[in-house]
């Protein structure tokens, strides 16, 4: 990995996958300090490396998340304590098989605008959403939720 890719990352407070002209797909790396990263590594790669930085694994991670609140598929992940990536549908898939869901640290959200479907961060940048409001503040409870239960069980 790269200097620069790896500063980015220790950084970070959202992952968003992007689709740019003449390049396709891309994933912008949000820093907590403000300001945007963008790279060509898959979404996927980004996540697993933020989790190799944090020294833990994406797979235990997410079979942690199911047994502490139920369910498998797009739960939050708990990464390390103040670290919290909460999924959120931020584009529509071009193809089958996209990914389509950023990963935004809980602890980075300063607020949220259901009227405008817009996710506002600490720093002061914004994520537009794409699916309902009541969806995106299910995950949000559910991210509380399951750092309470971490930090109750000692995990």
């Amino acid at each position: 990995m790269r200097c620069e890719y790896i500063d980015k990352l220790i950084n970070a407070c959202a992952f968003v996958p992007d689709y740019k002209d003449n390049i396709g797909k891309v994933t912008k790396i949000y820093l907590k300090t403000g300001g945007c990263f963008v790279t060509r590594y898959s979404m996927r790669k980004v996540i697993d490396d933020f989790c190799t930085i944090n020294l833990t694994d994406i797979n235990k991670l997410r079979k942690l998340s199911a047994e502490l609140i139920g369910g498998k598929n797009l739960k939050p992940i708990y990464v390390r304590k103040g670290v919290v990536m909460i999924p959120i549908k931020t584009t529509k898939p071009l193809v089958d098989g996209d990914k389509c869901f950023a990963y935004v640290n809980l602890h980075c959200i300063d607020d949220l605008y259901m009227d405008e479907s817009i996710i506002r961060l600490n720093n002061g940048e914004e994520i537009c959403y794409v699916e309902s409001a009541n969806a995106v503040k299910l995950r949000l409870a559910e991210g509380t939720i399951l750092q309470n239960k971490v930090t109750l069980k000692g995990v």
